[in-house]
C-alpha cells in the first residue's frame, strides 16, 4: 500500500459546515456573528487563492451565485481592529456550484436540508434533525388527510380539521431553517422514501416510529417503524406519541413556485487564521495487470472530506482516504493526489507518480524440425522502463528435453511436437509470457488412394489420391504389386503437382493392377503404404451373336469404397462410348444380345463424393475391349446399327443426338439420371435427329433411350 501523508493542523473552536450545492442564478446570503470590528468578505474558487467581494463589508451580504472553473466557491470573512486579538478570519462556506436543479442528486446539501429524493428537477428535502416526539392529534376526528403522497395536501387538511396544538402538523409546519419557511409533514410514500435515504441523515432514532400525515380513520394515523420499515396504522391518533420529521420540496412539485434566488445563511464564529500543511511524496511503480493502493494519513479538525485527482482532474467516486485502483493498465500512468478538505481549509498533497510497467516477453517464431534432431529456442524480453526493471530472468516449461530452463537460448530436442512457454521476469516481480510452437516432424500415414482407373485419353492405369494440406508433405511416391503382396516403386509425385499418377508401364487391356501410395515429409521419412486400389480387367468372349463381357471387381482394401453399380459402355470406337446397361455392384457379367457389328465395350463405376476439391461424381473406367473377330458383320446390320451419336459429349448447354430413322417412325424419347429417375420424357419424336437442352439438369451422368414398337437406341451423356 501506498501512503500519502497530509498533515493539516487548524486552530479551530468547531467547524460545522458542510459544502452546500447552489445553483447558478441563485441568491447567497452570507451572515456572520459574535463579532466587533471590520469585515471583509472573500471568495475562492479553489479555497487556496482568495480575492475580497468588492463592497461586501456588512452582515449579512447577499450576492448572487455565478460560475467558475471549478464549478466551485468559497466564502469566509476577515475582521480587523479587535482589540488585543489583530485579524480574525471566519470558517470557510463551501458552495458545489451547478447549472440547475437538474443536476442535484441524493445524498446533497441543499435548500435547507438534505435531498432524499430526485425527479428531474423537481425532488424532496429532509430536515436533519428531528422534531420533537408528538401526537398526531385530534382523535374521533375526520380531517381528510389521506393521501398517501401529497404530504402539502395532508399537512393542511390536518391544520385545518384539527384544533389541538401542538401535534405533528403544526410542529413540521412552523418550522424554520436556513430561511425556509415551507416545511411540511411528509406523506405515508413520502416518509418511505425517506426511510429508504436514512443513511444520508443523523439524528434518526432507530428503533421508534415517525407519524406520516396520512390518516388511517378518525382514531388512527399511518405511522413507519424505522427499525424495518413496516408500515402500521394501529397507534391512536391522540394517545400514542411518535417521532415526526418535517421535508420540503423543490423544483415545481413545491408548496410555493415563487422561489427563483436561495437564501442560505450561515452563523459563523470566528476562529484564528493558523493553517500549515505537509506532504509526503512515493513513487509507486506497479506491474501490468496489479493493483495499487493510494492513502493519505490526515491529522486535522473533522470532518474531513478526500477527493481524488488524476493528473489533475478529480477521480469520481474516489472521496475516502484511501483508493485502489485494480488490474492496471497504462493508461493508469500519471500523476495522483489527494485534496482533503474541511470547512476550514483545503490542503493538496504533493504529486504521486505512478509507471505502470509493462514486459514484454518474445519465444520467437514457430518452427519445425525432424524427428531426431533438435533446434535452438530464442527467447527475448524488454520493459518499457528498462532501468526499473533492472536483470531479466527466464525461465522455460516444460523442462524436458532442454539443455537448461533458465536461459534465454537453450537447445530443445523434443521427440513430439510441443509448446514451449516462455516466462520473464523483472527485479520488481512483473512477468510476461509467451509460446513457440516446435513442430516434430513424422510422416503422414493417413494418405489414402481416392480411385485408380484406365485413363480414356492414354489408355493406361492412372491413379488419383486427395492431398492432405498442413502435415509436412514433400513428395508421393507410387507402388505397384508385381507379386503376391510385394510392391515396387513405380514414380514419386511432388507435393506441389497435381495429385494423380499415369503408369505408362500398364498394360490395362491385358490385366487389372494394384497400387499403393506412400508420404515422404520434408526429412525424407517415408510414411508407411496406403491401402492397395484395384483396376477393373474387362474380356469378351462371343455365344454367336451374344457378347458375354466379364470383368474383375473394382477393389478399394479399405472398404470404405464399394461400387453400387457398374456400368456397360459400348460404341463403335473409343471416342464414342454409349451407355448400354448397368448392373448392381455384385455382379461382374453382362450379355449384349443381338451383336452384329464390331462395338468396343468399357465397364466403369462411379464415386459419388469424388476425388477433387468440388467433391463432383468421378468415374473409373476398365481397359477399352472390342469384339473384332468375334462377331460376323453384314453391311445389313451396320445399317441396322442402334447406336447414337451425342455430340458434342460431354456438354453444357445443347448437344445433338443422330440415329437411323430412314423410315421417320415416330419414338419415345425417356432421359433417366444415374439412379434411374426419369427426369425429362418426349413423345412422337420423328426425323432422325433431336435437340437435348441442359435447361436446369444438375452436372453429372444421363442415359438417353430412343423406342418404338420395332426399336430401340440407347446411349449416355454427360453434362458438366
Amino acid at each position: 500500500m501506498r501512503h500519502l501523508i497530509v498533515l493539516i493542523f487548524i486552530t479551530i473552536s468547531t467547524c460545522a459546515f458542510a459544502q452546500q450545492v447552489v445553483v447558478i442564478g441563485d441568491t447567497v446570503s452570507l451572515n456572520l456573528t459574535g463579532y466587533s470590528g471590520d469585515i471583509q468578505w472573500q471568495e475562492s474558487t479553489d479555497s487556496l487563492n482568495w480575492a475580497n467581494i468588492a463592497g461586501a463589508i456588512t452582515s449579512p451580504y447577499q450576492l448572487v451565485a455565478t460560475a467558475s472553473p471549478s464549478n466551485k466557491r468559497f466564502y469566509r470573512a476577515n475582521v480587523h481592529s479587535i482589540p488585543n486579538c489583530g485579524t480574525y478570519r471566519s470558517y470557510v462556506i463551501r458552495h458545489k456550484l451547478v447549472s440547475s436543479t437538474a443536476s442535484v442528486v441524493i445524498g446533497n446539501s441543499f435548500r435547507g436540508g438534505t435531498v432524499f429524493y430526485v425527479n428531474g428537477g423537481s425532488g424532496l428535502i429532509g430536515a436533519t434533525s428531528d422534531n420533537v416526539a408528538t401526537t398526531y392529534g385530534c382523535t374521533y376526528t375526520v380531517t381528510g388527510a389521506t393521501s398517501m403522497t401529497n404530504g402539502v395536501a395532508n399537512t393542511a387538511a390536518i391544520l385545518s380539521n384539527c384544533a389541538s396544538r401542538p401535534i405533528a402538523a403544526s410542529i413540521c409546519d412552523e418550522s424554520v431553517v436556513n430561511g425556509y419557511t415551507d416545511w411540511y409533514m411528509p406523506a405515508y410514500n413520502e416518509l418511505l422514501l425517506f426511510y429508504q435515504q436514512r443513511a444520508f441523515f443523523g439524528g434518526l432514532q432507530g428503533s421508534s416510529l415517525y407519524w406520516c400525515s396520512t390518516e388511517y380513520d378518525q382514531n388512527y394515523a399511518w405511522a413507519i417503524q424505522f427499525w424495518d420499515g413496516t408500515m402500521v396504522h394501529s397507534y391512536n391518533k391522540n394517545y400514542w406519541t411518535c417521532w415526526c420529521r418535517a421535508i420540503r420540496a423543490y423544483g415545481p412539485i413545491g408548496r410555493s413556485n415563487s422561489f427563483t434566488t436561495l437564501d442560505i445563511s450561515q452563523t459563523i464564529e470566528l476562529v484564528q487564521a493558523t493553517v500549515t500543511g505537509q506532504t509526503q511524496t512515493q513513487t509507486p511503480n506497479k506491474c501490468i495487470g496489479s493493483n495499487v493502493t493510494f492513502s493519505v494519513s490526515t491529522i486535522g479538525e473533522p470532518p474531513l472530506n478526500y477527493q481524488w485527482r488524476k493528473n489533475g482532474l478529480d477521480i469520481y467516486g474516489e472521496t475516502t482516504s484511501t483508493y485502489t485502483r485494480n488490474n492496471l493498465s497504462l493508461a493508469d500512468e500519471g500523476f495522483y493526489t489527494c485534496q482533503v478538505t474541511n470547512v476550514c481549509r483545503t490542503v493538496v498533497s504533493d504529486n504521486d507518480t505512478l509507471k505502470v510497467i509493462q514486459l514484454n516477453a518474445n519465444a520467437g517464431t514457430d518452427m519445425s524440425i525432424c524427428n531426431g534432431f533438435d533446434t535452438i529456442l530464442n527467447g527475448t524480453g524488454s520493459s518499457n522502463y528498462p532501468a526499473l526493471s533492472g536483470v531479466i530472468t527466464y525461465a522455460w516449461s516444460p523442462t524436458t528435453n532442454l539443455s537448461s530452463y533458465n536461459i534465454s537460448n537453450p537447445t530443445a530436442n523434443p521427440t513430439t511436437t510441443t509448446d514451449y512457454t516462455v516466462t520473464i521476469t523483472d527485479q520488481n516481480g512483473c512477468t510476461s509470457t509467451d509460446v513457440v510452437n516446435v513442430f516434430v516432424q513424422y510422416p503422414f500415414n493417413n494418405e489414402r488412394i481416392c480411385l485408380v482407373t484406365v485413363d480414356t485419353v492414354t489408355w493406361k492405369n492412372k491413379i488419383m489420391w486427395e492431398k492432405t494440406t498442413g502435415v509436412g508433405t514433400n513428395s508421393y511416391n507410387v507402388y505397384k504389386e508385381v507379386a503376391l503382396n510385394v510392391y515396387n516403386w513405380i514414380g514419386t509425385v511432388p507435393y506441389n503437382d497435381p495429385s494423380f499418377f499415369i503408369d505408362y508401364s500398364s498394360q490395362p487391356e491385358a490385366y487389372a493392377n494394384r497400387y499403393k501410395i506412400a508420404s515422404v515429409d520434408v526429412c525424407q521419412v517415408e510414411s508407411v503404404k496406403s491401402y492397395y486400389h484395384m483396376t477393373m480387367n474387362l474380356t469378351i468372349a462371343a455365344f454367336g451373336s451374344t457378347m458375354g463381357l466379364s470383368w474383375t471387381h473394382y477393389i478399394d482394401a479399405s472398404s470404405s469404397f464399394q461400387p453400387s453399380m457398374y456400368y456397360i459402355y459400348r460404341g463403335t470406337s473409343p471416342s464414342n462410348m454409349q451407355l448400354l446397361a448397368s448392373v448392381p455392384g455384385s455382379v461382374t457379367s453382362y450379355n449384349d444380345i443381338n451383336v452384329f457389328n464390331v462395338y468396343y465395350y468399357m465397364v466403369g463405376v462411379e464415386k459419388a463424393s469424388g476425388c477433387n476439391t468440388t467433391k463432383t461424381p468421378t468415374y473409373s473406367f476398365s481397359n477399352k475391349k472390342d469384339n473384332g473377330g468375334l462377331v460376323y458383320i453384314s453391311e445389313q446390320n451396320n445399317i441396322n446399327s442402334n447406336i447414337l451419336t451425342i455430340y458434342p459429349n460431354p456438354f453444357k448447354e445443347s448437344a445433338t443426338i443422330k440415329f437411323n430413322n430412314s423410315a421417320n417412325s415416330k419414338f419415345l424419347m425417356i432421359l433417366t439420371d444415374a439412379s434411374g429417375r426419369i427426369v425429362r420424357k418426349e413423345e412422337q419424336v420423328s426425323g432422325s435427329e433431336i435437340q437435348i437442352e441442359q435447361n436446369g439438369l444438375k452436372t453429372g451422368v444421363y442415359f438417353v433411350q430412343l423406342t418404338n414398337e420395332s426399336n430401340s437406341y440407347r446411349g449416355i451423356i454427360m453434362i458438366e
